[in-house]
């Protein structure tokens, strides 16, 4: 008996020549093998869902006085790569309702509404059946509120809200029409706001049926005005605008100032500027009206006393 390693070589001798005989053939063989999976498992077949909007043609005069579903579900079936391909597409459904008459009617939505390819098919809708009730199209011209939610945040105060413009035509079916009289805008959150401003805004569409708005966008200006306080200063040092050497009697005013809470709360002594204006005036005796200066946003109230005695000398 020969030894099994000699044996075992030239068992793989053997194979080595079978497989490296006509290499070429073997891999094509190989790639057409693979092919053919990936072609089977295309045709493999699925069945999915997929919703597909609702596009109503309707004639000038008429418009959908009650809730209609806006898409409608079908479910396809085919091949996987076709329906792979179906899936993403935007499909429509479109009615034409171009010919109807006021008052209900009944549309059956079937596969022949729905572009596919010829290998898929549909094999459920639904709602297989849309019943719009249609009436005559009116329009209206209404007035616009700007719809307010939340709270300012703490010190501040709303003043005025302003919409332009305050009226808009608002075109729709007439038993929705007849009774309506207001539209408003879509919710401003005032919690978000942090002063005065203007803001386009657009008319919220919380009917159950569509309406047209025309303008559909406003503007809304918020007249916000930030709350204030009164800061006292018991004695603000007084100084004279001149080149000569002076006396002032008083030496000192109280000054009251009223300013928004957030700068008041920040105001300081050094930031009040008490002044008798004497640049042309020679020496001598005088009643002189002191003036302020104050930050931005500062309003005086009052000063006192107003009137100072002033004596100037070289």
């Amino acid at each position: 008996m020969k030894p099994i390693k000699p044996r075992l070589k030239l068992f793989f001798r053997y194979l080595g020549a079978i497989l490296s005989e006509n290499i070429s053939y073997k891999i094509t063989a190989l790639l057409v093998t693979f092919g053919l999976f990936y072609y089977v498992a295309g045709e493999q077949h699925i069945e999915v869902n997929k919703v597909v909007p609702i596009v109503f043609r309707l004639p000038d005069k008429l418009a959908i006085a009650n809730e209609v579903l806006p898409n409608v579900e079908i479910r396809i079936s085919g091949p996987k790569a076709s329906v792979q391909e179906v899936l993403p597409r935007t499909d429509v459904i479109t009615l034409d309702l171009t010919s109807a008459r006021p008052g209900y009617a009944s549309y059956r939505i079937h596969s022949g509404l729905i572009q596919l390819p010829r290998d898929v098919k549909v094999t459920s809708i639904s709602p297989s059946v849309i019943t719009p009730r249609l009436e005559l199209k009116l329009k209206k011209v209404v007035k616009v509120k700007a719809q307010l939610l939340g709270k300012l945040e703490k010190g501040l105060t709303l003043k005025e809200v302003t919409v332009t413009p305050d009226e808009i035509e608002v075109a729709g079916p007439q038993s929705l029409l007849d009774p309506l009289d207001l539209v408003k805008t879509l919710p401003i959150d005032l919690s978000e706001v942090r002063g005065a401003g203007e803001k386009e805004v657009r008319v919220e569409e919380s009917f159950p049926v569509p309406l047209t708005f025309n303008p559909d966008l406003v503007k809304v200006y918020l007249n916000i005005l930030e709350e204030t306080e009164l800061r006292i200063f018991p004695s603000i040092p007084i100084q004279a605008k001149t080149d000569f050497r002076y006396v002032i009697a008083p030496h000192s005013v109280r000054v009251t100032l009223r300013a928004p809470a957030s700068v008041a709360a920040a105001l300081k002594m050094s930031d009040i500027e008490a002044f008798v204006d004497l640049e042309h005036k020679s020496p001598g005796e005088y009643s002189e009206r002191v003036e302020l200066k104050s930050p931005e946003k500062v309003t005086v109230v009052s000063i006192a006393p107003p009137v100072v005695k002033v004596t100037l000398w070289k």
